[in-house]
């Protein structure tokens, strides 16, 4: 993992991933493990780690808890982007989030000293956390 990447735009720590022997933690996933992507098609495939990283965040830094209608939920940065490019900010309640209906998206204090992001081989820099479809920040 790089200590020092510019980003807070990522996940929150104890943040899922899947992968294709269960889930682990994203600051347990470390480059050559293989996870979860989505191809062009949108079809579920696995996939490479290529790249870690983990980011030192300020004390004030703040996450947005995103929670989906039906029940799957995520703490991550306002900048990280989704599956489909938007932002994780730009998010409320009734758009649509990885075929699920986002009922609420509220900034909160994240106390954690760190955010993570994970790049995965393939041709979308997609993953997922928490079992949300996410974009990768380090494309």
């Amino acid at each position: 993992m790089r200590p020092d990447a510019p980003c807070p735009i990522c996940l929150a720590e104890h943040t899922l991933i899947d992968t294709p022997s269960g889930t682990i933690a994203v600051e347990r996933i470390e480059e050559g493990m293989t996870v979860w992507t989505a191809n062009e098609r949108g079809e579920r495939v696995p996939a490479v780690v290529v790249q870690t990283v983990k980011t030192a965040v300020s004390s004030t830094h703040r996450v947005v808890h995103v929670v989906l209608e039906d029940g799957r939920e995520l703490f991550v940065s306002p900048g990280h982007p989704t599956g489909d490019g938007r932002t994780i900010g730009a998010l409320a309640a009734g758009d649509m989030l990885d075929e699920g209906r986002v009922v609420g998206a509220e900034l909160v204090s994240y106390t954690r000293g760190y955010t993570y992001d994970i790049l995965p081989s393939g041709d979308t820099g997609r993953y997922f956390a928490d079992g949300i479809l996410v974009g990768s920040t380090l494309r």
